[in-house]
């Protein structure tokens, strides 16, 4: 019987599928009418591959990248995506850098950070981000699945004021 939590590996992840559309050497992503994109960026290939599944399971397309500046390059690529999910400890960048810099370039996603080394210091750095959620792995499906919803939500929510004050 499989758990529900996302430490998991599922034997399928498509995420994305290459194509030339976006121009050379981009990716085409399974797009959707209505169909909100999640960038996630975690080191571990298995924890990338379950979430992904589990995101995907529950209706979302699910942008992957191994490690923070791949998943910032996304972003400077001018993808649009509705939630970013990061992980905090990742070779090179790790998630509270990356965090930093999507603040500068999407201030308006909304960002999650999970982490296996949960400390204080990290928690009030990811808070004075403005994170919107901080979580410790192992984490549930349907936990995380509250999670994303409240955070797309909340997404939305400031997009529209933003809309109706412009």
């Amino acid at each position: 019987m499989m758990s529900n939590r996302v430490m998991v590996a599922p034997e399928r992840f498509r995420a994305t599928v290459p194509g030339s559309d976006r121009g050379p050497g981009k990716e085409s992503y399974l797009m959707e009418k209505n169909r909100k994109i999640i960038l996630l960026a975690d080191d571990e290939p298995e924890i990338l591959k379950s979430i992904g599944e589990i995101l995907e399971r529950f209706g979302y397309t699910v942008i992957a990248r191994p490690d923070g500046h791949a998943a910032l390059s996304v972003i400077k690529e001018g993808t649009p995506v509705d939630l970013v999910l990061v992980d905090y400890v990742m070779p090179g960048m790790d998630g509270l850098e990356l965090l930093m810099s999507l603040k500068e370039l999407a201030p308006d996603v909304p960002l999650v950070l999970f982490t296996g080394n949960s400390t204080i210091e990290s928690y009030l750095k990811a808070l004075g981000l403005g994170v919107h959620e901080y979580v410790n792995k192992p984490v549930t499906a349907q936990k995380l699945k509250r999670i994303v919803q409240a955070a797309i939500e909340k997404g939305q929510v400031r997009t529209q004021r933003k809309e109706r004050q412009a």
